[in-house]
């Protein structure tokens, strides 16, 4: 038999084992280290300095230190030193700093909520376009989409340019004011109970656009 068990790795008291309690705190420590887990951070590849006893963290991947070889492994600091606790397939982990739950697949931490909101998403997209088809409205329409398409990247452009970004942040603060309005558009519309017409269509026909409006942007760019 093995002197642990399997999923938690929790040593086992042995018949005639001298010092049982040692064995009995060292499985308390585990439990106490896992149980209801939630981590501090999960970005860092070396111990913090003066870590409080208690706590978590996610080791990334190049992990140094009393961390090296620790990847992706939950650290967790007790009685004065880390303890890593290698992580199983369906472990969940909040993580504090970015008030984020991630679960462990069996080969990373990942997310548990992104897929499941994005076809959320969709599928409310989806209604208002079929409810609110695109048609009427154009010039609200129009209105909108060149709010969105045209001024809100010039301003970032203007403003990134003031404020001396450099070229790579410029690019990417100016071509992400320039994408489409998304769904959030229709959900604000929806909320106030005004305009869904103007927003479904402004969400479709804008998106088209950026297709052309994000090119010119990228040629304009430095």
């Amino acid at each position: 038999m093995s002197d642990t068990t399997t999923n938690l790795l929790l040593p086992y008291i042995l018949a005639a084992q001298a010092q049982k309690h040692v064995t009995h705190n060292e499985a308390l420590r585990i439990l106490d280290g896992l149980i209801q887990l939630s981590v501090l951070d999960r970005d860092l590849t070396e111990p913090p300095g003066g870590p409080a006893d208690g706590d978590r963290y996610v080791v990334a991947s190049g992990g140094t230190g009393d961390w090296a070889g620790w990847d992706l492994n939950v650290a967790v600091f007790t009685d004065g030193s880390w303890q890593r606790l290698p992580p199983r397939a369906g472990w969940r982990a909040w993580v504090e700093d970015e008030e984020f739950l991630l679960v462990y697949d069996g080969s990373a931490w990942v997310g548990t909520t992104p897929a499941s909101l994005q076809n959320l998403a969709l599928l409310g997209l989806g209604g208002a376009l079929v409810r609110y088809r695109p048609e009427g409205d154009v010039r609200a329409v129009l209105w909108v989409c060149g709010c969105s398409l045209v001024v809100h990247p010039a301003i970032a452009y203007g403003l990134g340019t003031a404020l001396g970004l450099n070229t790579d942040a410029l690019r990417a603060a100016v071509i992400t004011a320039a994408m489409a309005p998304g769904i959030n558009t229709y959900i604000f519309a929806d909320m106030y109970g005004a305009a869904r017409r103007v927003a479904a269509s402004g969400v479709l026909i804008g998106t088209a656009l950026s297709l052309i409006t994000v090119w010119g942007w990228l040629l304009i760019l430095p």
